[in-house]
């Protein structure tokens, strides 16, 4: 009977071990799964800038080539180039507002400050309207009146960028140090 008695002691040594474990492994499992929901959420919101950076880039390749008068871009062209800008920052707007943001304080300010990006990078489409308006103005070449303008617009639009952006990446960079997570910029 002692030793009937000493095996099952055994067995509740082993069931607790096993308890614990299995409560660690859970722990374990839970904190691999938030990782990886911060990490797909994270790449979800560099997604996005990327597709705003494509677009963007298309526009303003377009309006370097008509401002040095190459490639025979239309006014067509370049109207075109904005709507798309304009439409993929309203779709990516959309999908952001339906994003699910993980459960921790760092996500909901990143995507808080996502957001007030977002507004940021509207409030540049319209200064990307004023650049397409400058240089379909009715002239034959550019003149120094309209690199002159184009000038002053750029500059606005990378200030107001710059800055935008650098308060977007301080919080994601608190978001990434809270989740594991490394960032490349």
């Amino acid at each position: 009977m002692k030793r009937l008695c000493w095996h099952r002691g055994n067995l509740l040594v082993l069931s607790a071990l096993l308890a614990v474990s299995a409560s660690s492994g859970c722990e374990l499992l839970n904190k691999q799964k938030k990782q990886k929901n911060a990490l797909e959420f994270n790449e979800k919101i560099v997604s996005f800038n990327k597709r705003i950076h494509e677009k963007a880039f298309t526009l303003g390749d377009k309006i370097g080539k008509r401002l040095r008068s190459e490639g025979n871009i239309t006014n067509a062209q370049l109207e075109e180039s904005l709507a798309a800008v304009k439409a993929e920052l309203k779709a990516i707007r959309k999908e952001a507002e339906a994003l699910k943001v993980p459960d921790h304080d760092t996500a909901r300010d990143l995507h808080k400050q996502y957001m007030k990006f977002l507004d940021g990078q509207d409030a540049l489409g319209e200064k990307l309207t004023t650049a397409v308006e400058i240089v379909t103005k009715p002239t034959k070449q550019p003149g120094p009146e309209q690199m002159q303008q184009m000038q002053a617009v750029i500059q606005d639009i990378e200030a107001t960028e710059k800055k935008s952006l650098n308060e977007l990446q301080t919080v994601q960079r608190r978001f990434a140090s809270a989740h594991g997570i490394e960032l490349k910029f």
